[in-house]
């Protein structure tokens, strides 16, 4: 996949004008989609997953665009900081406020998802954006109105419900990450290629340890029985365990190519060509929300969230025509 977007970026001649032509039609559709999940979750059934954990209780299951409310959640993290990059080029108040509506039902489907790090993520790149000037200002708007709107969301259902996920013990991802170290330490793990795509939950057992913790706020088991056929819920340490150094090192060098290509269009802004600085904050932030997702979750094996995060990158490392602002073209600041 990756290697198809370099080819696809490369060969086609978009510009600046072309992509954000290009983000603002997925803004509309995942505001619109945004729309129909939390209308749906609110007719007693919710279109985010097919299976539920036990999350929502009394809320019937019903199936929809998503297997699992986390790859719903890892979804609907990704677009913020593209709603407030929409926010900051609208050239009137009531593209503003439009844009501003879109990101409150993308906002308000994610908090339907129960998933405690999508919400945090989505704030995270919505404050990222703050290192754009023209961002700034959406951005702290943006946060005003989440805090004046916070009273009365924390009293609804779905408020409440998630505000007591992030007061819950769960240390199941703890046990997890005790047996991935245990399992570094092992003959079973090969230092160069690790042990292999997705078979950590078939040796995670074997190197766990008796230690009693609270898994999933709601039971005590050993790490052993915790670990014991799941997946890591880690992506970064999931790389070093599962693909060893040479795993390692090109999640390192995916990072290296993307401080590479912040420094050349920092170059290029120094040369005195006009750059669309803003565009590249804010796809950088949804790539930022993925990756601090990934810290909890195993968003490699997301593919729907991760086509539109390998597209972002494949446009941020290897396109940089499309971050030129055309002479005639004035973005209006807000």
């Amino acid at each position: 996949l990756p290697a198809l977007l370099y080819l696809a970026t490369r060969l086609t001649r978009m510009d600046n004008r072309d992509v954000r032509t290009l983000i603002k039609v997925m803004l509309v559709a995942v505001a619109l989609q945004s729309l129909l999940m939390i209308r749906e979750s609110a007719a007693g059934s919710s279109p985010l997953y097919e299976v539920q954990r036990g999350l929502l209780e009394g809320v019937k299951p019903a199936k929809g665009p998503f297997p699992f409310m986390w790859n719903a959640s890892v979804f609907l993290a990704i677009w913020p900081p593209l709603f407030i990059y929409a926010i900051a080029r609208a050239r009137d108040l009531k593209a503003r406020i439009a844009w501003g509506v879109g990101l409150m039902l993308v906002l308000l489907a994610n908090t339907h998802t129960m998933e405690r790090a999508g919400l945090a993520a989505s704030l995270l790149a919505i404050m990222t954006c703050m290192m754009s000037s023209r961002l700034r200002k959406p951005v702290l708007v943006v946060l005003g109105l989440l805090a004046i709107g916070y009273l009365p969301w924390s009293t609804t259902r779905a408020g409440g419900s998630l505000l007591a996920r992030f007061q819950e013990t769960d240390k199941s991802r703890y046990a997890y990450r005790i047996a991935a170290i245990n399992l570094l330490k092992s003959s079973d793990w090969d230092p160069i290629f690790g042990i292999g795509w997705a078979r950590f939950d078939r040796l995670a057992g074997q190197h766990g340890t008796e230690e009693e913790v609270v898994a999933w706020g709601s039971r005590r088991a050993t790490v052993a029985e915790i670990a014991a056929g799941s997946r890591l819920h880690n992506v970064w340490l999931a790389m070093l365990v599962e693909f060893g150094v040479v795993g390692a090192l090109l999640t390192v060098g995916l990072a290296i190519m993307l401080l590479r290509a912040a420094l050349a269009l920092r170059a290029r802004k120094r040369r005195g060509e006009r750059i669309d600085g803003a565009l590249f904050v804010a796809m950088t932030a949804a790539l930022l929300s993925v990756a601090a997702i990934g810290y909890y979750q195993n968003v490699y094996m997301m593919a729907g969230s991760l086509s539109v995060a390998w597209v972002f990158y494949s446009i941020l490392v290897t396109h940089p025509r499309v971050f030129a602002l055309d002479e005639s073209d004035q973005p209006t600041r807000v």
